[in-house]
């Protein structure tokens, strides 16, 4: 039996722009910031929850990618929250 995972929103963007986990990081390394490609893949599979810091180090990094006219949020990457994890 084969399960069969939801996509998130950040997974079906990154799809439907086909942009890789490294274009993200690239992107953010633009901006001066360090992301590592293992936090990329946490937040695209949604596996775990992940820190709030995080998930706008990614939006920030999607944004950089400049391939929307309107910004993404946090809010509409990830609309669980998962605020679990403080920010440092």
């Amino acid at each position: 039996m084969t399960q069969t995972k939801e996509k998130t929103e950040l997974d079906r963007i990154m799809l439907e722009f086909e942009v890789s986990n490294h274009h993200l990081v690239e992107a953010f390394a633009g901006l001066g910031k360090q992301i590592s490609h293992k936090n990329i893949q946490k937040a695209r599979t949604a596996s775990r929850p992940i820190s709030r810091k995080l998930q706008l180090q990614v939006v920030d990094a999607l944004n950089a990618l400049e391939l929307s006219a309107k910004p993404w949020r946090r809010e509409d990457l990830f609309p669980r929250g998962d605020d679990s994890l403080p920010v440092p």
